[in-house]
């Protein structure tokens, strides 16, 4: 009766194995897509500060932001009493404060998030309590939380003289970046505009702090725009993307030329515009797109197989799409559209799970289409190499399967005895 006991646990275990497998990976990849969009819910960098008007909670005096604040670098703590990483940030925000104490052109402040209803006094002697010997204010309705899209606290936030937001951070990075992050602002004295040396569809802009860049042309009656927000001020070579449609659609509809225009700004507040009139007459196309797949990479995992493909995309008028794709048994078995730039014309896509087993042949396909209608494809036939996860649980499976059909005879032999 106890070896039966036993072997029921077994099977019952065997049958759930793959299963809990299986749910600890989707989990895992739905808990890092969350952190992903967490952190891509951050107000963007190089946009204008939120402005705002709260009550100051030591002077008991309401305080507008943009008139208070006005030419002075600004660091923000968002917070709460009850957050256990805020209150273990405080004593490292005060080494910030303390090393610009006397700093006429620099203001911290923490904003917290507590409920409305929360005591005021309570606040004060928390602050008290930690030494924060700065501004202190109660956020209750939660609108700047809002306008700055604030989804896990502590988050930190450094503004311009000029009120543009220079850097943002969910939790703490720590004392000596947040350090450099306000001297910089505090050291800046650019007197000269941007500079436009060059404009084709990409821009080439030199400036000591760029903010903001934006590329914009009407086609059609339909003004399409490009922003990008705190450009990298090393790189002089910048590179916008326009609806490669529209523009075909204009010279299709008999538009021979298009202005386009640029505004560069810093975060002095100087700005510069430049213009560009460009013939569309000479988008001719050649040809179909050049595809090829440049690299194949395997990573192990708990089901299956993960991949991460890359492929070189080039065409020398306007590609609208691109994918890449693996086919099993000559069956589409997944696809991505949505493909990241590595370098140059070679984009990459990741693939999870695909249910694959060693030395398996899978054929990998990168696909483009360009606004002529042209289409091409690159093909490559592939061996998988590395010992899949998915393996695990078709063994788990098979000892299941051998042991339910040896269980008639078990019990024959439990009879017998």
């Amino acid at each position: 009766m106890k070896t039966r006991r036993m072997l029921l646990i077994f099977l019952v275990l065997a049958t759930l194995a793959p299963v809990f497998l299986a749910s600890v990976n989707v989990r895992t990849l739905q808990m890092n897509q969350i952190d992903t969009d967490i952190s891509a819910n951050l107000i963007a960098v190089g946009s204008t500060a939120p402005d705002w008007t709260m009550k100051e909670l030591r002077s008991d005096v309401n305080k507008t932001f943009s008139v208070e604040y006005s030419g002075k670098v600004v660091m923000i703590d968002f917070f709460a009493t009850w957050c256990g990483p805020c209150r273990d940030a405080m004593p490292y925000i005060k080494q910030i404060n303390d090393y610009f104490a006397g700093e006429s052109k620099f203001v911290l402040m923490s904003i917290s998030g507590d409920d409305p209803n929360y005591d005021e006094a309570d606040l004060k002697q928390f602050a008290d309590d930690y030494e924060m010997d700065w501004l202190i204010f109660h956020d209750k309705t939660q609108q700047v939380s809002d306008d700055y899209d604030i989804s896990a606290i502590p988050t930190m936030a450094i503004i311009s003289k000029t009120g543009y937001i220079y850097y943002i951070e969910e939790g703490f990075g720590g004392v000596d970046l947040l350090k450099v992050k306000v001297q910089t602002l505090l050291d800046l004295s650019d007197n000269a505009a941007p500079v436009v040396n060059e404009l084709i569809v990409t821009t080439n802009v030199t400036d000591a702090l760029l903010r903001h860049l934006k590329l914009s042309l009407t086609l059609g009656g339909t003004t399409l725009t490009s922003d990008l927000w705190n450009p990298d001020s090393t790189k002089l070579i910048h590179s916008f993307n326009i609806n490669p449609i529209d523009i075909w659609d204009a010279t299709q509809a008999g538009k021979e030329n298009v202005t386009v225009h640029l505004l560069a700004e810093d975060y002095v507040g100087k700005s510069t515009t430049a213009e560009l009139v460009v013939d569309l007459t000479k988008l001719t196309d050649s040809g179909p797109p050049t595809v090829s797949i440049t690299r194949i990479e395997e990573i192990d995992s708990s089901i299956g197989q993960n991949f991460k493909i890359y492929a070189s995309f080039a065409d020398d008028l306007l590609l609208i799409n691109k994918s890449i794709q693996i086919w099993i048994n000559a069956a589409l078995a997944v696809e991505e559209t949505s493909l990241q730039h590595d370098t140059g014309n070679v984009y990459f896509a990741s693939f999870y799970s695909v249910p694959v087993t060693k030395k398996m042949t899978i054929e990998i396909k990168a696909v483009a289409k360009d606004v002529a209608g042209n289409t091409a494809e690159g093909t490559q036939t592939y061996v998988v190499t590395d010992n899949t996860g998915i393996i695990f649980p078709l063994v788990l499976g098979g000892i299941l399967l051998a042991n339910l059909l040896l269980l008639p005879l078990y019990r024959k032999r439990g009879q017998r005895a």
